[in-house]
């Protein structure tokens, strides 16, 4: 019993530590157990206190340091998986470690009878910080962790309430499900106050979702597979950019949706993602609007907004806002300022404007740049294959109140189909060598041979000296075939020659004219007529030959010196 005596030996010495400490006890030993009595009203009473060469107490293998109330603390030499260990056992299912002083809790375990049962639990100031319970779930700043990880507190170190990072390139945080199916999700539940009000993830389908859930559980936001962004409510809202930049750049608007561009205080500008190659410019007070009716009918809105007096759009090829010639291409203007509504064209784009075939959008239809708006109007054919079937229309004055408007063929004719052309003014034709008269004449172009200015109403006949021109007709003249129409017209200039239907005919000196009367060449003036008679002569006389046609007008004598015009329906004999 060597090791007793050693033991009682180590006993002794601690009893006597004891006392000097103002304790007085003693060991009482019980088979192997030996328990230490210790005065309880010493000022250290109830301290085991170990002296000695070694300090140490020697129990056998089996032996164990056992407290009052029942605890114990032993050494096991022989643990499971081969490693020597020391064993606390409790009185009761909670152990727990205090700060120096004694008074504060810094851990503690607790089992399954424990008032918190099954977790391990760090502690400041008698608050648990740090909960991690046997099912796995740890719990920080609460006790009662329900979760894989719950975190209860308003801030972790700053404003945040994690923080995770990774090595000095990546930084993950993963949620992951066992299966991948169509109905699996992976995600998180945002509540504030303990009420759910948010929630994000992705689904088997790899949609990725966000939800209102103070609104249900119906998807505000999805972004599927393909990479399309899906608004299914509210409005998205930015104080930053959207930009496209791919191929093919697309806002895609559902049926009986809105897609609202709204801008307050200065200009906003969309543009492309290089740059300021293309610009739709939308002014702080004006809305642009698609709508679809009930009616299935396409309305395009763009108001002006506010008191603004117009509005409009413009189609640009250039970088800058288009206010001058020089930058706009093609627009349109609505105003009530002007009372008008102006569709305008620009030098960029030839100041001409084409209509053609969707499939012949990209082909040039070979038309040179023009110094007035022009408009042309192409076949179906494409201008690679024939570029002169088309029409096209322009007016060619110059700012003096000249020019023409103009109905041009690039080839072949100008049909009216089976309507009637109808007019108030003069149809002029044949590149510009025949017209319609506005009272209903007749009129060929020929060169003014007479050597004076032309007077209308005066009769011509052909002039064998020159080609294409007129003389005026001798008295009693039989090859009359027409009447000047115009005033003025300078010799050796081309003047219109009325040569059948209604013209004004210039009567003989003082010579009254009467409606129903034949009409003649004069007997005693060159260049005049006389429709001074009523009986009509004989196809037999001479004096047939004579006749230019019939009075419809009576028009009085002004006197001696004087020719009035009346009007004739001409025929020649």
């Amino acid at each position: 019993m060597a090791e007793d005596k050693v033991l009682m030996t180590r006993v002794k010495e601690h009893i006597a530590d004891a006392a000097k400490h103002g304790g007085a006890g003693h060991w009482k030993r019980t088979g192997t157990t030996i328990e230490p009595k210790i005065a309880e009203d010493s000022a250290e009473a109830k301290n085991l206190f170990l002296n000695g060469a070694s300090g140490v107490l020697p129990f056998t293998t089996n032996g164990f340091i056992k407290w009052s109330g029942g605890s114990g603390l032993s050494e096991q030499t022989v643990a499971s998986g081969g490693l020597d260990r020391m064993l606390y056992t409790p009185n009761g299912d909670r152990f727990e470690i205090l700060n120096e002083a004694g008074t504060d809790t810094i851990a503690g375990f607790h089992g399954a009878n424990s008032a918190t049962p099954d977790r391990f639990t760090l502690f400041k100031e008698l608050i648990s910080t740090q909960d991690i319970t046997t099912t796995g779930n740890v719990g920080i700043g609460t006790a009662a962790s329900t979760l894989k990880l719950d975190v209860l507190g308003t801030h972790v170190s700053g404003k945040g309430v994690a923080s995770f990072k990774g090595d000095a390139e990546f930084g993950f945080l993963t949620l992951d499900t066992t299966t991948g199916g169509a109905g699996d999700e992976a995600g998180y539940l945002l509540n504030l106050g303990g009420v759910l009000v948010g929630q994000f993830g992705v689904r088997g389908d790899d949609t990725v979702y966000i939800k209102n859930r103070i609104f249900g559980e119906s998807d505000v936001m999805t972004i599927n597979s393909d990479g399309n962004v899906d608004f299914h409510a509210g409005n998205l809202t930015t104080t930053g950019n959207i930009v496209l930049d791919s191929d093919i750049n697309e806002i895609k608007i559902g049926d009986d949706q809105d897609l609202t561009l709204r801008f307050n205080g200065t200009d906003a500008v969309i543009k492309t993602v290089t740059g300021n190659s293309a610009n739709i410019i939308l002014m702080p007070t004006g809305d642009f609007v698609h709508q679809r009716n009930t009616n299935n009918h396409t309305i395009h809105y763009i108001s002006s907004g506010g008191n603004t007096k117009a509005a409009g759009f413009y189609l640009n090829n250039n970088a800058s806002f288009p206010a001058s010639s020089s930058e706009s291409s093609y627009g349109m203007l609505a105003s009530s300022t002007l009372d008008s509504m102006h569709e305008f064209i620009g030098l960029p784009v030839g100041n001409q404007k084409v209509f053609t075939l969707l499939s012949n959008r990209n082909s040039d239809h070979d038309h040179s740049t023009q110094d007035r708006p022009i408009i042309y109007h192409h076949s179906k054919t494409n201008p690679d294959t024939n570029n002169t079937e088309y029409g096209q229309m322009s007016h060619t004055g110059t700012g003096t109140g000249n020019g023409a408007y103009e109905i041009l063929s690039g080839t072949g004719e100008i049909s009216m189909g089976d309507d009637n052309l109808t007019t108030t003014g003069t149809i002029i034709g044949g590149g510009a060598k025949c017209q319609m008269t506005p009272i209903g004449g007749y009129a060929i172009k020929l060169t003014n041979t007479t050597g004076a200015n032309t007077v209308a109403g005066q009769l011509v006949k052909a002039d064998a000296a020159t080609n294409d021109a007129v003389i005026l007709t001798a008295a009693n003249e039989l090859e009359c075939f027409g009447v000047f129409l115009d005033s003025g017209v300078a010799d050796d200039a081309e003047a219109w020659v009325v040569v059948s239907g209604i013209a004004d005919v210039a009567m003989e000196d003082n010579t009254t004219s009467t409606r129903g009367n034949w009409v003649r060449t004069s007997i005693t003036e060159a260049g005049y007529a006389d429709a001074t008679n009523a009986a009509t002569p004989q196809p037999i006389n001479q004096t047939h030959f004579t006749e230019i046609g019939h009075c419809i007008e009576t028009v009085t004598a002004t006197g001696e010196g004087t020719h009035v015009s009346a009007r004739c329906i001409l025929h020649f004999n």
